[in-house]
């Protein structure tokens, strides 16, 4: 039982695995295909009409601002994170209480 759900648990890794580097590779390629629509004119209908195509567009291409103003954020508040997390780690190991025992210093007569 203890085998199969390890093997179980690395096929989940690599099924996740494999999402995310499809995600990594989709994103940028749907982001210059919609841009690469944005560039280009097409034909409209009447002059009274709306363009379905041109509203579609419209929204992708503030979709993909919105995801670039949120991923900036996140990376930046991450790299905060990190930041202040190394900065305490480091005051920490240098405050630490070298006692004999942490020393690993065995007293014997």
């Amino acid at each position: 039982m203890g085998r199969s759900f390890k093997l179980l648990n690395i096929k989940n890794r690599i099924i996740i695995f494999a999402f995310l580097v499809c995600f990594i590779i989709a994103f940028p390629l749907f982001e210059v295909y919609i841009l690469s629509f944005a560039s280009q004119e097409h034909e409209h209908g009447d002059i009274g009409d709306t363009c379905t195509t041109c509203a579609q567009i419209q929204d992708s291409v503030n979709l993909l601002k919105q995801l670039v103003i949120y991923a900036s954020g996140a990376l930046s508040v991450s790299i905060y994170l990190v930041t202040v997390t190394m900065f305490f780690y480091s005051v920490l190991s240098l405050t630490r209480l070298n006692t004999l025992i942490n020393l690993k210093i065995r007293m014997n007569n």
